[in-house]
């Protein structure tokens, strides 16, 4: 029951994260640029990788390492994005008056319902104690994937628009033409060590959660 609960879950967050992503496209006028921000990145990440959980589940595959390490750099970068939504762009979209509909549907979906629904389908269905350490490090490979991505897109001429005026970035705070070299440097520094420490977070819940597990198969040998 618990296999076929874990497939409808699975579909679920599939079919939200697509709305999401829909939602984030449909008046766009250039619909690479729009999944050019890392919230659509990691949205459309998650979207591929849950088709490639389904087909897991579906052909009754055991779970690999790589399951593990996809799933929790999901909530690692889903839950990144939260936080600089809430704690970065939002008062800085009020501060500056930009016209920008904060708390919108898309918004919604692909800051706060998505993450919540992959962290409960790991919470839920996935084997505790199964992330390793070297994950960690791991993660700071997926997140120079995107920075590659965004240098490639903007040496070819990709541009973002914000309140009709062009810019190189896709945010203020990754602007080192305007921030200055040593600014940038601080700012990059403090992402990279957000993006250590919930990595090291999640590996220590996940240890923790996977302790019980561990003590009752010694009890049963």
């Amino acid at each position: 029951m618990k296999h076929y609960l874990s497939i409808a879950f699975k579909i679920f967050i599939l079919s939200f994260t697509t709305f999401g992503l829909y939602l984030t496209i449909q008046d766009a006028l250039n619909v690479i640029e729009v999944l050019s921000y890392f919230t659509s990145f990691v949205n459309l990440l998650t979207a591929l990788l849950y088709v490639l959980f389904l087909l897991n589940l579906i052909f009754r595959k055991s779970p690999s390492d790589w399951l593990y390490f996809f799933k929790q750099t999901l909530i690692v970068f889903l839950t990144l994005t939260t936080i600089v939504y809430s704690f970065v762009l939002i008062p800085y979209i009020s501060d500056h008056n930009l016209a920008y509909e904060i708390f919108s549907l898309k918004d919604i979906f692909i800051h706060y319902i998505v993450p919540l629904i992959v962290i409960l389908d790991y919470a839920w269905f996935d084997k505790k104690g199964s992330i390793k350490y070297f994950y960690i490090g791991g993660n700071l490979f997926t997140l120079s994937v995107y920075v590659f991505y965004l240098i490639t897109y903007i040496n070819l001429g990709g541009r973002f628009h914000v309140n009709g005026v062009e810019k190189i970035y896709p945010y203020f705070f990754l602007d080192v033409q305007t921030l200055g070299l040593e600014t940038f440097t601080w700012i990059a520094s403090a992402i990279l060590f957000v993006v250590l420490l919930l990595s090291w977070v999640i590996y220590q819940i996940d240890h923790i959660l996977g302790v019980p597990l561990d003590l009752n198969q010694i009890k049963r040998k």
